[in-house]
């Protein structure tokens, strides 16, 4: 008995009534850059020359620039105490803004006053509030957004369900890449029109495997919170488990599960053809994708189907992914016991007398084949993607 490989395919804290001291942006100078004192009441930017690292922008219809490595801040409150908060602009790469909270938007019901541009730089906090009681925007066109730390919070909509008339916004275009460990939409009892628009090459990037079923992420992307524009574009949501992050992007509709596989593995060029080997192994990308191999790592003799012989039965065992049916993968074994010269059998599960779950990915599915009166047999693993 032996086994024939080819695969087969068709192809942290809640916000209230708290007083700031330190501090306010007045727009007072020159060049709208934060990092100029006298665009500051006091005459010192925050966390500079005395200055606390408490600061509160409103108040001004132009918001400060970020055009260099702004020192560590507390708390930032942009738009929280007045109307005309105006934005934060982060402009260049070497640009960034650190705090331990930053929260947005407790003005007016608009999304045109609390705003964040970005089109380049860093921008980073252990907890974002994006849209506080009220409104606020966050448009990101280049530079990484991010609340990644473990224990990081990204509240888009009120990060209470006090705060009725929560609303925000994060639009990313271009390469704009926020991250966040836990991200949470509309919590506000009384709104629920908080949005993620993603487009072009823009990544929204969650911690862990957040495809399955009943998860946050995929119960935002069902109910269209977050979405794309593109034409014959749709939101795609698969796990890289390389940097064990779920990535969120507008793809093209119709990608195979193979595609999105190779991609999450950073394979590109040749070696993200489904025939490539790059180990090598002996085992082929499309083979490693369908029995949970890595492309990187000789584990062939971990993942490839095994067999074993009784006094009247072998038992054939191989792995499944558990959403195969999601995939459109069906799995089968096709068998030949009357001569390689003669029609194998068609597909079929119903030798399958065991399934039991290796992990949250795939099951271990144990066969057992009858081969009495049979003196020559062979037994393939067939894969179909519809």
């Amino acid at each position: 008995m032996r086994m024939r490989t080819p695969l087969v395919l068709l192809t942290v804290v809640a916000i209230s009534s708290i007083a700031v001291a330190g501090p306010d942006w007045n727009d007072a100078g020159s060049d709208h850059s934060w990092t100029n004192g006298a665009n500051w009441a006091g005459g010192f930017a925050p966390a500079t020359g005395g200055a606390d690292n408490n600061p509160a922008i409103h108040g001004q219809a132009v918001g400060p620039t970020i055009d260099a490595a702004v020192p560590y801040q507390w708390n930032v409150w942009h738009g929280v105490f007045g109307s005309q908060p105006g934005a934060v602009i982060i402009t260049t790469t070497n640009a960034s803004l650190i705090c331990h909270e930053y929260v947005m938007g407790n003005s007016d019901d608009t999304y045109t006053n609390a705003i964040v541009e970005m089109d380049a730089g860093w921008f980073q906090a252990d907890k974002f509030t994006i849209g506080n009681s009220q409104s606020a925007q966050v448009n990101i066109s280049g530079g990484i957004m991010t609340a990644y730390n473990p224990g990081n919070e990204l509240f888009v909509g009120g990060n209470t369900t006090n705060e009725a008339w929560a609303r925000g916004r994060i639009n990313i275009t271009g390469t704009g890449d926020v991250r966040a460990d836990t991200l949470y939409m509309n919590l506000g009892w009384a709104q629920n029109d908080s949005r993620i628009q993603i487009e072009d090459a823009g990544l929204l990037k969650v911690r862990g495997d957040q495809t399955g079923a009943g998860t946050d992420l995929m119960a935002y992307i069902g109910t269209n919170w977050i979405y794309t524009t593109n034409a014959g574009y749709v939101i795609e949501a698969s796990y890289d488990p390389v940097w064990n992050e779920t990535i969120v992007r507008s793809a093209p509709a119709g990608r195979t599960g193979y595609e999105i596989w190779a991609d999450n593995w950073h394979l590109t060029g040749d070696a993200a053809l489904s025939t490539a080997d790059t180990e090598p192994d002996g085992m082929e990308n499309m083979l490693e994708y369908v029995l949970g191999g890595s492309p990187y790592t000789n584990d062939a003799t971990a993942v490839l189907p095994t067999s074993e012989f009784t006094m009247d039965s072998i038992e054939y065992v191989y792995q499944r992914r558990l959403d195969a049916d999601d995939r459109g993968l069906v799995y089968g074994l096709v068998l030949n016991t009357n001569g390689l010269d003669s029609a194998w059998d068609s597909a079929t599960t119903n030798y399958e007398t065991s399934v039991v779950a290796l992990d949250a990915y795939f099951e271990s599915v144990t066969n057992t084949i009858s081969i009495t009166g049979v003196d020559v047999g062979f037994v393939n693993l067939e894969v179909m993607e519809n």
